[in-house]
């Protein structure tokens, strides 16, 4: 048949498998069978597919038929397209039950060593066919990894009165943003300290103390919650490596605010301690996702378990002045979900 301009070329699945069902079998009848449909209705498919293609697939050779060479062309094409399809499917299924999959996540450093590994391990443990890759970045860059599509999940902070992760000026798409729990900020001293033997610290008493800040945003924090008690602090260091920081604690060279989740896998020296503010200093941790990805399986399953870390609590060990890591597995009221610190 002569093409025209109107001819619509635009091929179904239900061809393709047609006529790769007659090169197989040979004829309507064996194609038929193989599908699980009538000759009649294999038939009228191929009709229906040969006028609006404006090209023959099949001749009639007496009692059989023979794909012409359109058709013989079709069916080669039809082979890889329709395993591929198949293979699709198979990789879809599995994704969709958790079999498979890929899920990226961006966290900030400090739980790297105390929030990540327990995601990672539960995620290991649940779902051993989802691959979850990690990178640790602060939140600004952890944000911007997942605007640009490079991370699927961001584990972040925010320290009160910042702009929230949602209003990014950037995202080509929503962000949505879940508050997971408080994270409170307490002071790192020597234990030769004036003030070590207060059961609280007002930070207002800690104006002639040099100062070791910590990232940044942290760095710019602690600026701004001194000025509001009167003072600008005097930061003679800086570091964003926490193990740094408690050194310089130890040899008297400063004092440090640190995040209690800073502090979750660090044994500190005898001679640090860990301090309460007579005026709680907190910073809030969130999981921000793009709203159009939070329903794809592995971005749930990981969205989920990290939404369960509501059920972890820490806690300073008084001997070591160092958070523990323990897990509740009742339901929580809002004052037990808040942290323990005793003194070290």
């Amino acid at each position: 048949m002569p093409l025209d301009s109107d001819t619509d070329i635009t091929l179904d699945l239900q061809t393709l498998r047609i006529v790769r069902a007659i090169a197989e079998t040979g004829s309507i009848t064996g194609a038929a069978r193989a599908l699980g449909t009538t000759q009649p209705a294999i038939s009228q498919h191929l009709h229906r597919a040969e006028r609006r293609l404006s090209m023959t697939l099949v001749v009639k050779q007496g009692r059989s038929v023979e794909l012409t060479d359109i058709g013989v062309l079709l069916s080669r094409h039809a082979g890889g397209v329709l395993d591929a399809l198949q293979a699709a499917s198979i990789d879809l299924a599995g994704a969709a039950n958790l079999r498979s999959g890929r899920v990226r996540l961006a966290g900030f450093p400090s739980a790297s060593s105390t929030l990540v590994p327990h995601l990672l391990s539960g995620m290991r443990e649940r779902h051993p066919g989802v691959a979850v890759q990690y990178t640790e970045s602060e939140p600004p860059e952890a944000i911007e990894l997942v605007v640009s599509g490079d991370a699927d999940i961001a584990l972040v902070f925010a320290y009160p009165g910042e702009r929230g992760a949602t209003h990014h000026p950037d995202s080509p798409r929503g962000l949505s943003s879940t508050d997971l729990f408080i994270d409170p900020l307490f002071v790192l001293m020597s234990r030769e300290h004036p003030l070590a033997e207060l059961p609280h610290l007002p930070l207002e008493d800690l104006e002639d103390d040099p100062w070791i800040a910590g990232c940044p945003r942290c760095s710019t924090h602690l600026i701004r919650a001194c000025e509001d008690v009167g003072y600008a602090p005097n930061v003679v260091y800086e570091t964003d490596n926490f193990s740094a920081t408690v050194g310089m604690v130890a040899a008297d060279l400063g004092i440090a605010l640190v995040p209690r989740l800073a502090l979750g896998t660090t044994l500190l020296p005898p001679n640090v301690v860990v301090k309460k503010l007579a005026a709680e200093i907190t910073r809030t941790i969130s999981v921000v996702v793009p709203a159009d990805k939070r329903s794809l399986p592995a971005v749930a399953a990981l969205t989920d378990a990290i939404a369960a870390i509501d059920g972890m609590i820490w806690r300073v060990r008084a001997a070591q002045g160092r958070p523990e890591l323990t897990h509740n597995a009742r339901p929580r009221t809002h004052d037990e979900r808040r942290y323990d610190v005793t003194r070290g």
